[in-house]
């Protein structure tokens, strides 16, 4: 499926706000309801739009510390078992297999610094292949 414009801006709006409405989707961009309707459907079949989520705010769940671990795998760790295992943890919302100096991206979600240690020390470092980390703490958030 081929996007125009009005596609792009249907779905930046529900990229950002998942809850809103045709009605205030089509007084934002100026295209009838009906259309945009039938375009957010359209995209939905051709599985361009996958499912709507939400922002959850981690901090007042107990979860206040976001941050990403970058992990290298050695020569004999192989990518894919370690990433099933790491998406099994409760802390865990996101493994990326990536290029450049490590391997996989991890999103982490967390209470504090010391289950942050405790994660990566006793869970992560203990799998097979595993070889190193670095740790990245989100400190501020520009564009959600």
């Amino acid at each position: 499926m081929r996007l125009d414009i009005k596609d792009l801006a249907i779905l930046k709006i529900l990229e950002n706000d998942a809850k809103k409405t045709t009605q205030q989707i089509s007084r934002e961009i100026g295209i009838p309801i009906t259309t945009i309707h039938n375009r957010i459907k359209k995209m939905e079949s051709s599985g361009i739009i996958e499912k709507y989520t939400v922002w959850v705010n981690w901090k007042k769940l107990g979860r206040g510390i976001n941050a990403r671990l970058a992990v290298t795998v050695g020569r004999d760790g192989d990518q894919d078992e370690i990433c099933a295992k790491l998406v099994h943890y409760d802390a865990v919302f996101g493994a990326y297999q990536v290029t450049g100096d490590e391997d996989i991206i991890v999103k982490l979600k967390v209470k504090d610094i010391d289950e942050l240690h405790s994660f990566i020390m006793n869970k992560v470092r203990s799998i097979s292949g595993v070889e190193g980390t670095k740790t990245l703490i989100v400190l501020k958030y520009f564009k959600k």
